[in-house]
C-alpha cells in the first residue's frame, strides 16, 4: 500500500492526513478483515496502532510507518464517491418531492 502524507497548511485543528494512493493487489491491505472489504485507493487512515494521525507531526507518522511492525491495526475512513454523492442527493430530493 501507499500512501500520501498531506500536512493541513489551512491552519485548521484537523492536522497531518494519510491518503491512500495506491493498493498493491493481493497485498494484506487489499485482504483486510473487518469488512466487506479492504483498504481502498482514496481512504483515509486515521489511526495507526491506535496511534492517532491528526495528534502527531508527519515526521512522526514517517517514523511509525518505517518501525511499523508487519501485523497492523488501523482505523480507516472509506472515501465516498462523488457518484454516490450525487445519486443519494438525488435520491433524498425525490423522495422529499413525494411527500
Amino acid at each position: 500500500m501507499e500512501c500520501d502524507v498531506i500536512d493541513d497548511v489551512t491552519g485548521s485543528l484537523r492536522g497531518p492526513r494519510v491518503v491512500v494512493r495506491r493498493v498493491v493487489e493481493g497485498s494484506p491491505a487489499e485482504r483486510a478483515s473487518g469488512g466487506s472489504r479492504g483498504v481502498e485507493t482514496g481512504d483515509e487512515i486515521l489511526s495507526l496502532n491506535g496511534v492517532r494521525l491528526a495528534t502527531v507531526s508527519v515526521a512522526e507518522i514517517r517514523q511509525f510507518v518505517a518501525e511499523t511492525p508487519l501485523t497492523v491495526a488501523l482505523l480507516v475512513r472509506r472515501r465516498v464517491q462523488r457518484q454516490q454523492t450525487a445519486h443519494r442527493a438525488r435520491s433524498l430530493r425525490q423522495l422529499a418531492g413525494a411527500r
